[in-house]
């Protein structure tokens, strides 16, 4: 699994789709943060419950239907995988 240290939607362009497997991200914090947000399909971004991530975490996502953008800050990475 790649890890990324800039912001990135996922996926690259159009949403995942209906019935989509769900995606585990992988949060290193190293004393940072990982904003995760959801598209709501008008252009409008929604934070998800607890993000920031502040802690190193495991996290599985129902990608089914949804487009994310990842924002690292401070030195922190994520990486995303099936």
């Amino acid at each position: 699994m790649n890890k990324y240290s800039t912001t990135m939607i996922l996926p690259n362009g159009a949403a995942y789709s209906k019935g989509a497997t769900p995606k585990t991200v992988i949060i290193d914090a190293n004393c940072g943060s990982v904003k995760i947000e959801a598209n709501m399909g008008d252009g409008t971004w929604i934070e998800l419950p607890d993000s920031p991530y502040s802690a190193d975490s495991v996290i599985r996502l129902d990608v089914s239907g949804t487009q994310f953008r990842f924002t690292p800050a401070a030195g922190a990475t994520f990486a995303v995988g099936g």
